[in-house]
């Protein structure tokens, strides 16, 4: 039989339902897991090829098993028996939902595992039934999980497929979740879609703590081999602390690869692409660098630089400055939109603004809150940035973001609400008009529903009062300097004159 048909006539006998089941499945997932934690952390090292890698290795494994656990804790037996049962008992079930069905994962090859059983964990704890693509490749990581992935999970709710699933029929009844952004799902009902390819910023102001900026800016970009997509791409500094934030990103990179070991590892195409533009930009002095190992620090100098434009893969890290709050938002939409009028003024430039995967913003909280209402960001982060964040694929664009794992079981859930109590009373009044033998006195009725209707709102609650607002300031400031200089002056120069004609008289 075919292995996806076999899922789907699982769905049929509603298995995956069971919140036991679904409670056995996790717990068979955990406990394979930590029997292979040393062939998964040795393959994620292995693949990863450069040196001082089994620290992220075992952070990857972390994060995943803390994602199982974290899944596994949110099911409850007696709280899914109750609100089973709440329909029967006479409340309310507005909060119901049901696993999607069948869940595909299209996982990125950035830190594999968690971004295969992430979503993985989260889908089966919905109750649905999944299918993970796993083509033939060279990542060791992929061969263990061939192996430990069928032994722990329910050959009839789980299967590893070698192909990618194009069938038309599967994909349209199927949830896709595209971590690659590769295929173009415009044809597909339903997906949760990474979206790879918008850039995150980090914006250093000068109330900023220089010192974290600093390291968590450089870690952000160097570690897991600069490939996260929540790694800046661009940090725009203000030019009052450029010097020591410069001096200070070179202290971190200097510890990060004190042995100046390079990687072993072979430049991914995206990666080779990040390092000629850097290599075109170098040449035409449109910045100047400070290397560390296969690692860059660039100061950017012209504002036409491409490197400012682009989504960087690998150990890069580009610095703008900027002179404000306002000349950073600035520059963050220039470097976006290039064909934008270099002529337009600030206001309207806030207005058109780029989408960003994410913006991390160091600066006291005023100041932050000024810049992150100006930024149209899926996620801002103020003075940090979070490492499990660098871990994992790029949070499905179109829904709430989900800061902690990047996905949820809701995102594999249809809300299927049950409602037994009538509906309140200013929307049930319509029954009376509609329902039949409910409407003896109509034209008086009807009277009475557009009366209901044409009711006049509630106040604000807000008094007309005589607040002095800034424009108001501004024009009594002006009345004052007029009365306080302008005025005197006039009179003392009007007696002046007076006094001459007096005396020539």
């Amino acid at each position: 039989m075919d292995p996806i048909q076999r899922l789907q006539e699982s769905l049929i006998d509603r298995r995956t339902e069971n919140v036991r089941y679904r409670q056995n499945q996790l717990q068979s997932l955990h406990a394979t897991l930590c029997n292979s934690a040393n062939l998964i952390c040795n393959s994620i090292a292995e693949d990863a090829q450069v040196e001082s890698s089994n620290a992220e290795a075992e952070t990857e494994y972390y994060l995943s098993m803390n994602a199982v656990k974290h899944f596994y804790e949110g099911l409850g037996f007696e709280k899914s028996i109750n609100d089973e049962y709440l329909i029967a008992t006479g409340i309310d079930n507005p909060q119901r939902q049901v696993g999607y069905g069948l869940v595909i994962i299209r996982p990125t090859t950035h830190t594999r595992l968690y971004s295969i059983v992430c979503p993985l964990a989260a889908a089966l704890a919905a109750g649905n039934v999944v299918v993970i693509e796993l083509p033939d490749t060279l990542l060791k990581v992929d061969a263990i999980l061939k192996e430990v992935l069928p032994e722990a999970l329910d050959p009839d709710t789980f299967v590893i497929s070698a192909k990618l699933i194009e069938d038309p029929s599967i994909l349209l009844s199927s949830l896709l979740v595209d971590q690659t952004s590769a295929t173009t799902t415009t044809t597909i009902a339903n997906s949760l879609s990474s979206q790879n390819k918008h850039r995150t910023i980090a914006i250093v102001d000068r109330t900023a703590d220089i010192e974290a900026a600093a390291k968590a800016i450089v870690t952000a970009r160097f570690k897991f081999q600069g490939a996260s997509p929540y790694s800046p791409d661009l940090v725009i500094v203000n030019e009052y602390v450029k010097d020591e934030f410069f001096a200070t990103c070179s202290k971190y990179a200097s510890q990060m690869f004190v042995s100046g070991v390079k990687a072993k590892r072979s430049r991914s195409n995206a990666e080779a692409e990040t390092k000629k533009f850097f290599e075109d930009a170098i040449a035409k002095e449109q910045l100047s660098t400070f290397r560390f190992a296969d690692c860059i620090l660039a100061h950017v100098t012209d504002s036409t630089c491409l490197v400012t434009e682009i989504k960087i893969h690998g150990c890069y890290l580009p610095i703008v400055t900027s002179t404000s709050m306002v000349d950073a938002i600035i520059k963050e939409m220039r470097y976006i939109y290039t064909t934008i009028n270099s002529n337009f003024k600030a206001l309207n430039l806030l207005v058109i603004r780029s989408n960003l995967l994410a913006a991390y913003i160091f600066a006291q909280p005023p100041e932050a809150k000024f810049l992150a209402q100006h930024l149209k960001a899926h996620l801002t982060v103020i003075n940090q940035i979070p490492v499990n964040l660098l871990v994992g694929p790029a949070a499905p664009c179109g829904i709430a973001m989900e800061y902690k794992y990047r996905y949820s079981p809701e995102m594999f859930s249809i809300q299927r609400p049950q409602y037994i109590h009538a509906l309140p009373t200013e929307l049930s009044v319509v029954d009376e008009h509609l329902v039949p033998g409910r409407n003896p006195n109509g034209t008086t009725k009807v009277k009475q529903l557009r009366s209901l209707a044409t009711r006049k709102l509630p106040g604000t609650g807000q008094s007309q009062g005589h607040d002095i607002g800034f424009f108001e300031q501004g024009i009594l400031l002006g009345l004052g300097v007029v009365l306080s200089i302008v005025v005197p002056a006039a009179g003392w120069g009007l007696w002046a004159v007076g006094k001459k004609v007096r005396s020539s008289m």
